[in-house]
């Protein structure tokens, strides 16, 4: 009988290979998908049909001899910049990714848990933006193997987070709009679902504590909760506009809320920054500067927290550290023709 290793072994691939191009997992090179493609053809392999929530424990085995074990991402918030980096560099030390995408409903693909473990080829988790509030935490999986956390921290999965520190981050871009001569300052925090992630209630602590060191009462501390995404942007820019007076300025805590956020504001002829400066948080690869405008904005870099993440899950793996590590990567400030 023919089987997956055969294939396998004409296409000069791993195992673990051959089963992502038949569950069509996007993560497979267009080289190596079409030698399996080939392969499969040329040996007359029948693929069996099968419930793909119930994968079977040797797909997840591999006779690679460059091979160094899984690594699972749990990720409540998709960071693709975390993630390509994660990828990239866990291949060059033989590690291959696996993603769980809960979308921030904390829902867990418990089959794809449990066949990893009984894999023994599962190095360890990357969790990027984990709540606090997620009970998929308590599964077995993450107590038995080390765990890091990406852009925030969840006092559930232990103390070792590479990320930015959003509090400094969000405190030094409030200053910049306070050095700039604004008084008048509104957030755009998240909602609920967000707020449970660390990073945002780190970003508004930032701003808070920034404004009141102003000496703005806390009554006039002004926070907008909305969902972090255009619309969510389009929502606050409304509420706003509904307002007798415009604030100076707009601090989001997300680039995608910020140009929601101008977009509307364009809408109703309003100018930014002359009627409102508006600043934002995001990442470097989502910084594009052909957006117009030219969004003023503290930028993350997830290409070196995804690097980080590897390198202090390889110690934790190979027990080479045994106490709490955070490490935060800095950030830089891009001036652009919103503030």
């Amino acid at each position: 009988m023919i089987t997956i290793r055969d294939v396998a072994g004409e296409a000069n691939v791993s195992i673990s290979t051959v089963s992502r191009v038949l569950n069509n997992n996007p993560n497979v090179s267009r080289d190596k998908y079409n030698r399996v493609m080939e392969a499969i053809e040329k040996v007359g392999y029948i693929p069996q049909v099968k419930d793909k929530q119930q994968p079977a424990a040797a797909d997840f085995v591999s006779d690679d001899p460059e091979f160094a074990g899984y690594i699972l991402i749990v990720a409540h918030a998709l960071i693709k910049e975390a993630v390509f980096s994660i990828q990239e560099n866990a291949a060059e030390f033989g590690y291959e990714v696996i993603i769980n995408y809960t979308d921030g409903e904390g829902y867990a693909d418990k089959n794809l848990y449990r066949y990893l473990d009984l894999s023994g080829n599962l190095a360890g988790i990357i969790a990027i933006s984990p709540s606090n509030d997620d009970r998929i935490y308590d599964e077995e999986i993450f107590r038995k193997y080390p765990v890091v956390q990406v852009g925030s921290s969840s006092r559930q999965l232990g103390d070792f987070m590479v990320s930015t520190d959003d509090f400094r981050c969000a405190h030094d871009m409030t200053s910049y709009l306070l050095r700039k001569g604004h008084r008048d300052i509104v957030m755009l925090a998240g909602e609920n679902r967000e707020m449970a992630m660390g990073y945002a209630s780190q970003r508004e602590t930032g701003f808070t504590v920034a404004m009141r060191g102003s000496g703005v009462d806390d009554k006039d501390i002004r926070i907008i909760r909305t969902e972090m995404s255009l619309h969510g942007g389009h929502v606050a820019a409304r509420q706003l506009l509904a307002e007798e007076k415009l604030p100076d300025a707009v601090f989001s805590m997300t680039d995608f809320a910020a140009i929601g956020f101008i977009h509307e504001l364009e809408k109703h002829g309003c100018r930014v920054p002359e009627d409102v400066a508006v600043c934002c948080i995001n990442s470097e690869g989502d910084y594009n500067p052909d957006i117009r405008p030219k969004l003023t904005a503290a930028v993350q870099s997830y290409d070196e927290i995804g690097a980080e993440s590897v390198r202090l899950l390889r110690m934790l793996a190979a027990d080479e550290v045994s106490s709490g590590r955070k490490s935060y990567i800095g950030y830089h400030l891009i001036e652009g023709e919103t503030a």
